[in-house]
Formats: structure tokens, C-alpha cells, sequence
């Protein structure tokens, strides 16, 4: 069996599309929603609406990206865990696919469908860690399912639990971004298999898991968060000074913006700088990633 648990903040009207056509299709799945902007009442609904099939975890705090999907780990009574965003769109023919996939192969720690278009963006990349990249292999299961051995997978990922040696697969000090690359780089250094399937297909919205109403406190969410990440990123899977010396031409860039639209009077965009700004230096000055923007919703 398998466990589809999705990440939301703020995602209500993701999650009951998802939801909706996942208990259709009536998969031998089961749903669990870890809701990080801490809305009690969405667990009231979903597990009455649902029952069985869904269950909410509604933590005392914000657990991040990273928290939030170790907690789903934790909580999941299945070996095979789906880890996901809400800004996705699961076919049946996906999770079906999935599940045959994981009944006849289960050497590997993360597996990953892939998105339906690559043009822009791909949810994972072969040799990102090239260094310690080892006798990569592809794997064919049932005559059917072409499986690529990758370094690095992003967020929407199939976990086996059997092969872990922590259910906390994530570095919980990361709040937002660098979790999964700090993950999977992890995994290579011990020898973990990580594969994508190239003909299981799924569709990835992208920077769609909020609602609208909350864009701007997203943004500066993201901006800060991304700037203090790849600070601390560099800093622990390679020195302080590698991290310094990757960061300061953007610290200066940055400054630079700031006072542009500050001398200008352009409010919205000199936060949002800003808030880039005090992300990185945050991290410089090694202090613990705290910035939370929506926490007065």
C-alpha cells in the first residue's frame, strides 16, 4: 500500500482537487496531509468528508519543508510514502503505475516519476554531484518501466522507508530550499539508490501551493529563505569560508538593488530585497532560520 502525503500551507483548494480524484480512482492508497499553516479546521472537514481515506496532522508550529515531510515519514503506516506539495496533479495511471513499480522493485531509498513537460524544468539531474558519482545504472522492470539513476530528486518523491537508516531524511534546519539537495547528496555520500522512471508521468503546477491572497508574503517568504538555505547549504557540506566566498557578489548585487528602490520610493520591491538581504546575512552571522511572514495570518 501506499501513502500519498502532501505538504500544505495555505492549500486548501489544491488539496481537495487532489484528494477528490485520488480517492476515485480507488487505489489501494491512503492520504495524509501534514497542514503547516496550522488550520485545524481543514482536519475537521477533510476526515469528515474522507473518513478513512485521509487523515490530517495539524502540528503546533510551522514545521517547514523539511519538517514537515520527516513528520509524514514518521506518521505514515506504509513503507512506501509519496511525499509531495500540493501543487501537483496525480493521474491514475501515475499512482497506478507507482504502485506495480514498487511491488517488483524495492532497491532504493527515493523514486520519482517524471514531469509531464521537461522544456523548462526537470524534477531531477543525473550527475549534479559528479565528484562522487559511481557506475550509474539503468533498470528495466516488467519489460515496461525504465528506471534512471539520478544524484538529485526534487520535492514530489516516492520514499522507501525499508531502506532508510533515519525516517528523518531531511535536515530540519532548513525551513525552505536546499532540503532535498542536502538530502540527496547526503545519500549519495552513503551510497543510497536514487532513480527516476522516465514513462510515469505527472504534472507539477510550480509556485501554485498558496492561495492568491497570499502571494506577497510568499515571495518574501521565499526570498529570505532562499538566501539563508544556499548560505547554510555551502557552509555544512563544504566550509564556511566556501559558502562566504559563493555568497558575496550576491550580498553586493543586492545592495546595490536595495538602495535603488529604496532612493526611488518602490516599497514592495526594496522588501522583497530586503528581505533576500537579511536572509543571507542571517546565515552568515550563523543564526537559525526564523523569518516567518505568515504567522499574523
Amino acid at each position: 500500500m501506499l501513502t500519498v502525503a502532501f505538504l500544505s500551507h495555505h492549500s486548501k483548494h489544491l488539496l481537495t482537487k487532489n484528494i477528490e480524484k485520488i480517492v476515485n480512482y480507488g487505489l489501494d492508497v491512503s492520504i495524509l496531509i501534514i497542514e503547516n499553516s496550522l488550520d485545524k479546521s481543514l482536519k475537521t472537514e477533510f476526515e469528515s468528508k474522507f473518513q478513512k481515506n485521509v487523515k490530517v496532522y495539524v502540528p503546533n508550529e510551522n514545521l517547514g519543508f523539511a519538517g514537515g515531510m520527516n513528520k509524514a515519514l514518521e506518521l505514515s503506516d506504509n513503507n512506501f510514502v509519496f511525499l509531495s506539495p500540493p501543487d501537483v496533479k496525480l493521474s491514475s495511471q501515475c499512482l497506478k503505475s507507482i504502485i506495480e513499480c514498487t511491488k517488483h522493485f524495492k532497491d532504493f531509498v527515493l523514486l520519482a516519476p517524471t514531469y509531464q513537460n521537461e522544456k523548462q524544468y526537470k524534477n531531477y539531474d543525473e550527475n549534479i554531484f559528479s565528484k562522487i558519482s559511481v557506475n550509474k545504472k539503468n533498470i528495466e522492470i516488467l519489460n515496461k518501466y525504465y528506471l534512471k539513476e539520478v544524484d538529485w530528486i526534487d520535492s514530489s518523491v516516492i520514499v522507501n522507508k525499508a531502506n532508510m537508516d533515519s525516517l528523518k531524511i531531511m535536515d530540519e534546519n532548513f525551513f525552505l530550499y536546499f532540503e532535498t539537495m542536502d538530502m540527496c547528496l547526503n545519500l549519495k555520500k552513503n551510497n543510497k539508490k536514487m532513480y527516476v522512471v522516465d514513462n510515469i508521468k505527472f504534472e507539477h503546477l510550480g509556485g501554485a501551493s498558496h492561495e492568491r491572497k497570499f502571494n506577497y508574503e510568499a515571495s518574501l517568504s521565499r526570498n529570505w529563505h532562499y538566501n539563508w538555505s544556499k548560505f547554510y547549504y555551502f557552509k555544512k557540506n563544504y566550509s564556511y569560508l566556501y559558502a562566504l566566498k559563493k555568497s558575496i557578489p550576491m550580498l553586493c548585487k543586492l545592495s546595490i538593488r536595495y538602495i535603488k528602490f529604496f532612493l526611488t520610493n518602490k516599497k514592495e520591491e526594496s522588501n522583497l530585497v530586503k528581505a533576500e538581504l537579511n536572509g543571507m546575512l542571517s546565515s552568515i552571522l550563523l543564526r537559525k532560520s526564523s523569518f516567518r511572514p505568515f504567522e499574523k495570518n
